[in-house]
């Protein structure tokens, strides 16, 4: 069993040891009973293309849930977010719900998705750039529940620093990929990269 497939481009943006984790992950995991392995793996390409059709499902709910909540809010975020923000979303997925945000918001300078998987990210990046002309779009390669700082990937991406940068986290789809992650942890990390954090999470 081996790491999900990274690009060299995604590899110079991803965090650090990246192998040696999904080792040390795998080896702690088989040892343990009952036996696991941190789901957080399962995102390779295909898995997350299996992902984006479980949320597609009648019975997986949060996405409709969340998808909801956006369309209802996101003039509301996008007012306390402010013009020529800088977006990271945390756990990235599909990208289908950044798009009501981005549609609100007033000048947003760039988007940067970050994710486990390098090429699905990649992909679905391209595909936003279609839709997103005039928004750079920088995809990062990185695990999010391994913490930030200020060598972290959203500060070695290569985008300046403007004026606003907000951390968008959905709830309910990284709440699985952060199994292990202390709620008070992962909240140290995104205000290590953002200064106006926006969560949603689905009853």
């Amino acid at each position: 069993m081996t790491p999900p497939a990274q690009s060299s481009a995604a590899r110079a943006l991803e965090t650090p040891s990246y192998a040696e984790d999904y080792a040390d992950a795998l080896l702690s995991g088989l040892k343990s009973q009952p036996k696991r392995i941190p789901c957080k793996y399962f995102y390779d390409a295909e898995g997350s293309r299996l992902f984006e059709d479980i949320c597609a499902t009648p019975e997986y709910y949060p996405t409709r849930t969340e998808l909801s909540l956006l369309h209802r809010h996101a003039d509301e975020f996008a007012d306390l977010i402010g013009p020529d923000a800088e977006i990271l979303e945390f756990g990235a997925g599909a990208g289908e719900k950044i798009r009501p945000l981005l549609d609100a918001l007033d000048r947003p300078r760039a988007y940067l998705p970050i994710d486990i998987s390098g090429s699905y990210l990649r992909g679905i990046a391209a595909r936003l750039r279609r839709e997103y002309p005039a928004l750079t779009i920088e995809p990062i390669a990185a695990d999010f529940t391994r913490g930030a700082s200020d060598s972290s990937p959203a500060r070695r991406s290569g985008i300046s620093n403007p004026r606003r940068r907000s951390n968008f986290w959905r709830g309910a789809q990284n709440c699985s990929k952060a199994a292990g992650s202390s709620s008070a942890s992962i909240s140290s990390r995104t205000r290590a990269c953002c200064t106006r954090p926006i969560m949603i999470a689905p009853a």
